[in-house]
């Protein structure tokens, strides 16, 4: 785009209404084009009289001119010509003018119907408050006129365009504008109209509810003579009409905007329709849509590719956009746009070796006119270009990051790219800026888009942000693949080829993963269900299956049914399910076990419940063939004969660790042995050893999505809480090889979040499906989801220490299996000794010490003289103290002891504690403020 001529924004009144997100913009439009003129007299503001252009002298360009008079019938005929081969072509057939029954009024050749209001009171100067509602006043006198003349029926047509003489006010030069009363192209819809008129327009029997204001024409040529002294290639600053009529027509069919419209700039730049590639090829060639906006219009479709797979994207055809998941609102659109009239020439090519030879530099529309083959009618319009991407600055991948959500929540106020640092469809610029939209100098002045923006392997500019040998578009590149909210997607797009007809790349993760390949199927967990030592998989979808890996399924029960909760109800051999599915406003309940003759699942029997209401499945015994659910407050025992109501309540059934207390899960509290309570709102727990040293932490997840660690006497942990958006169990692992047990949850925004066991983030992985669980695949510690695994360290440690479902295991046990307490390594912990507040404001300190195995604690507190305050011992501990399962009189893990300082006067005070246990002692200075 020639950057003597920044565009400004067009519509820039609008005022906006709610766009179905699945638009589908196909068949033919009929267009009602209305050519109103003013009160012919010397506007000092406006570019020309108030009337149109008739007189068909050239100007200095000669052939080369854009757009020439007279701008009679015939020209705005051959103008809805040109934009109805733009969209026959970018929508591949799809949608078009209906030119038959489209119609220009008035019928007379060179007419129009005359407003008797003067044109500057349109855009007066200095009334800017008052634009918006005088262009739609606009809208309505031209409609009147019309109407008074020609009694036009407007409920014929789909789509009304006023066009009204002069140039639009939607360029702006690089000088002093002459002219800022030219009335702006604009779109005018229902909101707009009802908010200025109080309500739809009425013409005869017609409700008019949105149009189109458009000028005559976009060439400053023909008004401002000072332009051939000022530019040294005036000829080559002309612009056409069919870019700006292809945009409003564009908002009249539904298609967003895709710039900030308050601000002007830009969002996609010159690769789409529906910002500045408006006016590529100077608005002769206006660009296709973006890849989103051709799939939301109905007109292309995606390609979904598999990982670990190499991609061919044939240039500027149907249907050759490659959908890449990064999570289930995010994802990439990967597309191939070729500019080349002819192999390895486009036009700007085609300039430099004409200068190459000749020293001389041609303008860009001689060039499109001798060379590219467009064709123009004999009323001097171009009316069809052979490839709409030949204004594109370059060929190669044009790579789309598209987050749902974002559009979504601005699709109805028109503002999907209104934030730069967060925009609904962004182009992620290969050169590693993401400047679009960010104006710089005027020289260099990238904010439109330019040829270092697309991908393709010999592109300098990607090579000036990143120093790597080969192109690559991953985590660590310049930009990367990181989901909008900075989690890993692991997604590597590698090997981008040169530019061609054809452009591959090679789609991979950077983690290691491994996939199922059957779309119809998903991972539910796993269980070693034959009884061979080693995990299998059991998944749902269009059948319940099992297998060994992930390639080898073995359906045994098709079906349509959804809403499963499945448990294993007997780990021992055979291993059978309980499975509880919901089927016609009934609940049934089914038992199968796992046959080694068939090797596969065989169905035992089957119960069912009438008209029930949540049913939720606690767990199964495998002996008596019987399965436990719960139905609202009511807890059942169902087995193939009858369903029998039990006396029992949730928090019967404890959650337990192998060496740890029993721990009760109720919807306002926890409780450790009933004698510790920890009060709050939470939605789930876990059990823990978070150290791997055998004493069992509970972790928390709250209403809020936080998530809180507590030890054995349900104090916090040091760290916690983390302030997430956690959904979901907290599960965990070790992951990493550290030995420590990492905490595992997927986020509302899809994003899987590994932290470390001191409540540090330490991953996040943007997936695009569910976490379903933790287990062990190939050797390997592994993340499950529905669709794929996850691969980190080397399962050496079996089962133990592990929370790998919701509740722990497959067979909802509710149980940590743990290796006992290690060896005493320490009495007490110095860095988890501490007193808080401190300073303290109030009436109270607190000391919080941890110790491994303590008999006695004691406080001896002194001022700064020396001299003794207050002694403290266990005595006067918070009452969350737990007893050692062996030393009744022996106290571990961590301790607080309160200090009263409501009669202490303000100091420094130095607390000297001392741990006792089986006659060696470990003491700490901890000194702390009193501040009255």
């Amino acid at each position: 785009m020639n950057k003597f001529f920044i565009r400004r924004w067009v519509g820039a009144f609008l005022i906006f209404i709610f766009v179905p997100i699945d638009a589908q913009v196909t068949g033919d439009l009929k267009v009602a084009f209305i050519r109103v003129s003013f009160p012919v007299q010397d506007y000092a503001g406006i570019s020309g009289n108030g009337d149109f252009l008739y007189d068909s002298n050239p100007i200095v360009c000669g052939e080369y001119t854009i757009d020439p008079p007279p701008h009679d019938k015939k020209y705005f005929q051959s103008h809805l010509v040109a934009v109805n081969n733009y969209y026959r072509s970018i929508s591949y057939g799809k949608f078009g003018l209906d030119l038959e029954n489209s119609t220009v009024y008035p019928i007379d050749n060179q007419s129009a119907y005359k407003l008797q209001i003067p044109m500057n009171y349109y855009n007066e100067i200095d009334k800017d408050s008052d634009h918006e509602k005088r262009i739609t006043e606009l809208l309505k006198d031209a409609l009147n006129s019309a109407y008074e003349i020609d009694r036009i029926n407007f409920d014929h047509y789909d789509l009304i365009v006023i066009a009204h003489p002069g140039v639009g006010q939607d360029f702006k030069l690089p000088f002093l504008d002459p002219t800022p009363e030219d009335i702006p192209s604009t779109f005018i819809d229902k909101k707009m109209i009802n908010t200025h008129l109080g309500g739809p327009i009425t013409i005869g029997n017609a409700t008019v509810s949105q149009a189109v204001i458009i000028p005559e024409t976009q060439n400053h040529l023909y008004y401002d003579e000072s332009i051939f002294s000022q530019l040294s290639n005036p000829c080559d600053v002309q612009y056409s009409i069919t870019g700006t009529l292809a945009m409003m027509i564009g908002f009249g069919v539904g298609l967003p905007p895709l710039w900030d419209i308050q601000s002007g700039q830009s969002g996609v730049g010159v690769f789409g329709l529906m910002d500045q590639g408006s006016n590529n090829g100077r608005g002769i060639i206006p660009a296709p849509p973006d890849a989103w906006t051709s799939i939301y219009a109905g007109w292309s479709t995606t390609l979904i590719i598999p990982s670990f797979s190499k991609v061919e994207l044939i240039n500027n055809t149907q249907n050759q956009i490659a959908k890449i998941p990064i999570s289930q609102n995010e994802y990439f659109l990967i597309e191939n746009r070729s500019n080349w009239f002819r192999e390895n020439v486009s036009i700007d090519s085609a300039r430099y070796v004409v200068w190459e030879k000749t020293n001389t530099y041609p303008e860009f529309i001689n060039v499109l006119i001798d060379s590219v083959g467009v064709k123009k009618n004999e009323y001097g319009v171009i009316t069809e270009i052979p490839n709409y991407n030949l204004g594109l600055p370059a060929s190669g991948l044009l790579i789309w990051h598209i987050d749902e959500q974002k559009i979504h929540k601005g699709m109805g106020s028109f503002s999907i790219n209104s934030d730069r640092n967060h925009r609904g469809i962004d182009l992620e610029e290969a050169d590693g800026a993401q400047d679009i939209g960010y104006v710089s100098n005027l020289f260099t002045d990238p904010s439109s888009g330019y040829w270092g923006d697309m991908w393709f392997s010999d592109n300098q500019e990607y090579y000036r942000a990143n120093a790597d040998g080969h192109m690559n578009f991953s985590t660590f590149s310049y930009p990367n693949t990181k989901s909008n909210s900075g989690a890993n997607s692991g997604i590597k797009i590698n090997k981008i080829s040169k530019v061609g007809e054809k452009m591959s790349f090679e789609y991979s993760s950077s983690y290691n993963v491994s996939n199922i390949n059957d779309i119809n199927k998903s991972i539910i967990f796993q269980w070693d269900v034959d009884n061979d030592g080693d995990l299998d998989f059991l998944g749902e979808g269009d059948s319940l299956w099992w297998g060994d890996d992930l390639n080898n399924i073995n359906s045994f029960y098709k079906t349509t049914k959804d809403n499963y909760q499945i448990c294993v109800a007997q780990n021992s051999d055979p291993v059978a399910l309980a499975i509880v599915s919901e089927s016609e406003n009934n609940y049934l309940f089914e038992w199968f076990e796992f046959d080694h003759n068939t090797n596969d699942f065989v169905l035992k029997w089957i119960n069912k419940k009438e008209n029930s209401e949540s049913i939720k499945l606690m767990k199964a015994d495998g002996d008596k063939e019987q399965i436990l659910v719960q139905h609202k407050k009511s807890f059942f025992i169902v087995d193939k004969k009858e369903m029998i109501e039990i006396d029992v309540k949730e928090n019967d059934f404890p959650y337990q660790s192998k060496f740890g207390p029993s721990t009760i899960f109720y919807d306002d509290r926890i409780e450790i042995n009933e004698s510790s309570i920890q009060y709050g709102n939470y939605k789930s727990i876990t059990l823990i050893d978070l150290e791997n040293d055998g004493h069992t932490e509970i972790i928390a997840l709250d209403s809020e999505g936080n998530i809180h660690a507590f030890d054995q006497n349900l104090y916090s942990k040091s760290g916690f809480p983390v302030s997430t958006s956690a959904i979901g169990t907290i599960l965990s692992m070790d992951l990493l090889g550290d030995d420590d047990r990492e905490l595992i949850y997927q986020r509302e925004d899809g994003a899987i979040s590994i932290l470390s066991s001191d409540g540090d983030e330490l991953d996040q992985i943007m997936l695009e499906n569910q976490l379903v669980g933790l287990g062990s695949y190939s050797g390997k510690h592994v993340i499950i989801t529905k669709k794929m695994v996850i691969f980190f360290k080397d399962d050496l440690d079996g089962e133990t220490n592990e929370w790998n479902y919701t509740y722990s295991t497959s067979d909802n046990s509710r149980y940590l299996n743990t290796k006992p307490p290690s060896e005493q390594q320490f009495i007490i912990n110095w860095d988890q000794t501490y007193a808080y507040p401190n300073p303290a404001y109030g009436n109270k300190i607190i000391y919080r010490i941890e110790v491994s195995m303590a008999e006695l604690v004691e406080i001896n507190i002194f001022d700064i003289a020396g001299f003794t305050v207050k002694s403290l011992n266990q005595e006067t501990i918070i009452s969350k103290v737990s007893l050692a399962d062996d030393i009744a009189s022996s106290i571990r893990g961590v301790i607080e002891i309160p200090w009263d300082v409501s009669k202490i006067e303000s100091g420094v005070y130095l607390a000297k504690i001392v741990v006792t246990n089986k006659g060696k002692s470990e003491s700490k200075i901890v000194k702390v403020g009193v501040i009255k």
